[in-house]
C-alpha cells in the first residue's frame, strides 16, 4: 500500500469510528464533501454507512440539517 492509500484508509477508518460514536450518542450523522479516494477506501474496507446521509458539499448538508429541524432558508 502506498502512503496516499494508507492515509485515505486511515481517514476512512477514523470517520467510521467517529460516526459510530456519534450514533451511539443518538446523533443523526450527515457526511459532506468526502473525496473520491476516501469514498473508495470506505468501500474497499467494507465499511457500511447504511443510514448515514452522505452529501456532496457542506452547503447542501446544512440545508438538509436545518430542514430536519424545521428551519427553512430563503
Amino acid at each position: 500500500m502506498d502512503t496516499v492509500t494508507m492515509n485515505e484508509t486511515g481517514v476512512a477508518a477514523h470517520l467510521d469510528k467517529t460516526i459510530q460514536a456519534a450514533r451511539l450518542k443518538g446523533a443523526r450523522v450527515i457526511i459532506t464533501g468526502i473525496s473520491d479516494s476516501v469514498a473508495e477506501s470506505v468501500v474497499d474496507l467494507g465499511i457500511d454507512w447504511h443510514g448515514v446521509e452522505t452529501l456532496r458539499d457542506l452547503q447542501t448538508g446544512l440545508v438538509v440539517a436545518l430542514k430536519s429541524l424545521g428551519i427553512k432558508l430563503g
